[in-house]
């Protein structure tokens, strides 16, 4: 019996679908992206009237009408961003402008444009520190209570903590009953020693230098 020469074209079909599967899948998934990615890469516009969670967002173009904005990384916007309500961000935000109705509740937050807060715009409040005389202040926040046991006067050379930023703004209170002087000088720039009585408060801005006080009032 004479053997048969032809050719098996299920198995040709099977092989070359083998062959070519992956690439038929590759090819949807490219266009897949192009299609949903694409406009989303060119310009990431939000629209949602509740709560949106992230954990990071870039987006070179706007970030727009969103009640809520709580990101538990980084966002950066180039365009504009506008929060009708909550914008808390546990990592760095950076915005070319931002306007918030609500509470604003961030990291580190940059804005190369306005920015602008309806409602309340609130530094961060430590503890109160309980200073002992020669103390440096250790700033850990921008609003420090202070308290002493007795009168005492801070350090000679450094009386407050370096800032690792410049522009940062300090606000100290001296919430107990003894006085508390802090130094002029000692990486601090005011008008001579101050010295704090109870509820008496003082602002400082960091120029990267030293402390330069901007107000003083005794209460």
């Amino acid at each position: 019996m004479a053997g048969s020469s032809g050719i098996d074209w299920r198995r040709v079909k099977a092989v070359a679908w083998q062959v070519l599967q992956p690439v038929v899948i590759a090819i949807l998934v490219v266009a897949l992206l192009f299609l949903v990615w694409g406009p989303v890469a060119e310009q990431l516009k939000v629209d949602v009237a509740g709560v949106s969670h992230f954990s990071s967002v870039y987006s070179s173009g706007d970030l727009e009408a969103v009640d809520d904005v709580i990101a538990g990384d980084d966002v950066t916007v180039a365009g504009l961003a506008t929060i009708g309500e909550t914008l808390h961000v546990t990592g760095a935000s950076s915005f070319a402008a931002v306007t918030a109705s609500g509470v604003a509740s961030v990291d580190s937050l940059a804005v190369t444009g306005v920015g602008l807060v309806g409602t309340w715009l609130q530094v961060s409040q430590d503890d109160t520190l309980t200073l002992y005389d020669g103390d440096t202040i250790t700033v850990t926040q921008s609003f420090m209570p202070l308290t002493a046991g007795i009168w005492i006067t801070t350090s000679t050379t450094t009386a407050i903590v370096s800032a690792t930023v410049g522009g940062s703004l300090l606000f100290l209170t001296n919430m107990g009953t003894f006085p508390i002087v802090i130094k002029d000088a000692a990486n601090t720039q005011s008008a001579g020693d101050i010295t704090l009585g109870q509820y008496d408060s003082c602002v400082y801005v960091w120029n990267k230098t030293d402390w330069i006080m901007l107000a003083l009032s005794n209460n």
